[in-house]
C-alpha cells in the first residue's frame, strides 16, 4: 500500500479506495458477497473508473481473504479467450462485456459470474482455460482464425445439444459445460486435420499463394507507373522556372516539395502492405509446415519465391524515394549555387 493515498467513504457497502498519482486504484472490501454482486467480471472492473479518472490495478479483501476471490480472478482468463473467438465486444448494463460469437448464428455471451458459480468452480476448470489460453497465444494469425471456427462451433454445438434456449448466454453456461466444449473443440480439430486430403491441400496451397502473388504484381505494376512521375515533374520545373525571378522558383519549388512528400505516402502505406503480406506468407508457411510435415517441402520453394518477391519490391520501393530525394535536392542545390 506504499505510495497510495487514502479517499474515505468514496464507495458504498464498505468498499475504499486507495489510489496513487499514477491515476491507478486499489479498491478494498470486506464482505465478498456484496463485491462480486456489485462487480460480477473482474475485466470489467479492472477497466472501469470508479472514482473520476482512476482505474483499479488491485483489490483486496480486508481480513481473511475468502478462498473464492481466487477464483474470481481467474476469470479474467476465460475473458481472454472469449475475447479473442468473439466478432464484437460491448459494455452490459449490469458491469460485465456482452461478447458476440458467429459461426452458422449469432450468440452473445455476457461475462457475468456470480458467487454460485465459482464455488463450482475447480481446478480441472482452472487447468482447461489454462490450456485453451496457451493455445490460442501460441498460434499465428491465419491459425487464430481456424481455431476460432473450432472453439466458436464447440460452444454453439455444445449449448445446442444441452438445449440452452435463446440466443442469450452468459459464464454461467459456459462454465457449466466447459468439459464437453473442450472435448468437442479437440473433435473439431481432429476432424479437420483427418479430412486434410492431397486434394484439399494441394487446392488451398495454389489458392493461397496465387492470391499472393496477384496482389504482389499488382504493387509491383502501380509502382512502375507512378515511380516516374516525380522525375518528369521534376524535368517539367527545370524546363519552366529556370530563368524565372527567385520568389516563383522557391514557390514552385514548395510545390514540388508536396508533391514528393505525396508520393513519399504512398511508398511509404506500400511498403506497410507488403509488410503484411511478407507476414502472411511467414504464418501461412508456418501453418502448413504444422499441418503438413514431410509434405511441406515440396511447397516450400513457392513461398519462398513469393516472400523473396515482396522483399525485393520492398527494397524497389525504398530505392525509388531515396532517388526522388535525392534528384530534388539537387535541383535545390543547383538553383542555390547559380543564385549565390
Amino acid at each position: 500500500m506504499d505510495n497510495y493515498q487514502s479517499i474515505d467513504n468514496v464507495l458504498e457497502d464498505g468498499m475504499v479506495i486507495h489510489y496513487n498519482q499514477n491515476e491507478h486504484a486499489v479498491l478494498k472490501f470486506q464482505d465478498f458477497d456484496t463485491f462480486i454482486q456489485r462487480h460480477p467480471n473482474i475485466t470489467f472492473l479492472m477497466k472501469e473508473k470508479l472514482v473520476g479518472k482512476y482505474t483499479v490495478d488491485r483489490f483486496e479483501q480486508e481480513g481473511e481473504e475468502d478462498k473464492l476471490l481466487k477464483k474470481y480472478r481467474e476469470i479474467k482468463v476465460l475473458d481472454s479467450i472469449i475475447d479473442k473467438i468473439s466478432i464484437s465486444k460491448k459494455t452490459s448494463s449490469n458491469r460485465c462485456y456482452e461478447y458476440e460469437l458467429f459461426n452458422t448464428k449469432k450468440i452473445s455471451i455476457k461475462s457475468f459470474i456470480d458467487k454460485r458459480l465459482l464455488e463450482k468452480m475447480d481446478e480441472n476448470f482452472s487447468q482447461k482455460l489454462e490450456f485453451i489460453s496457451s493455445k490460442l497465444n501460441s498460434l499465428s494469425t491465419s491459425q487464430l482464425g481456424l481455431e476460432r471456427s473450432f472453439l466458436s462451433k464447440a460452444i454453439e454445438d455444445i449449448l445446442k445439444h444441452n438445449q440452452v434456449k435463446g440466443i442469450e448466454v452468459t459464464y454461467i453456461d459456459i462454465i457449466e459445460y466447459i468439459d464437453e466444449i473442450c472435448e468437442e473443440y479437440e473433435l473439431l480439430q481432429k476432424s479437420y486435420i483427418d479430412s486434410l486430403d492431397s486434394n484439399s491441400i494441394r487446392y488451398d496451397y495454389q489458392k493461397k499463394t496465387q492470391e499472393i502473388n496477384d496482389k504482389l504484381q499488382s504493387i509491383s505494376s502501380d509502382i512502375q507507373n507512378k515511380s516516374i512521375l516525380p522525375p518528369i515533374a521534376l524535368l517539367i520545373v527545370l524546363a519552366n522556372i529556370y530563368n524565372k525571378p527567385l520568389m516563383i522558383q522557391i514557390i514552385t519549388m514548395m510545390i514540388l516539395f508536396f508533391f514528393f512528400a505525396l508520393t513519399s505516402v504512398y511508398g511509404y502505406s506500400q511498403i506497410k502492405i507488403l509488410n503484411s503480406h511478407i507476414r502472411s506468407i511467414k504464418e501461412w508457411k508456418n501453418f502448413y509446415r504444422k499441418f503438413l510435415s514431410k509434405n511441406y517441402i515440396k511447397l516450400e520453394n513457392r513461398f519462398k519465391d513469393s516472400h523473396d518477391t515482396a522483399k525485393r519490391i520492398r527494397m524497389i520501393i525504398k530505392v525509388t524515394l531515396f532517388i526522388h530525394w535525392i534528384m530534388y535536392l539537387g535541383v535545390i542545390a543547383f538553383f542555390f549555387v547559380k543564385k549565390f
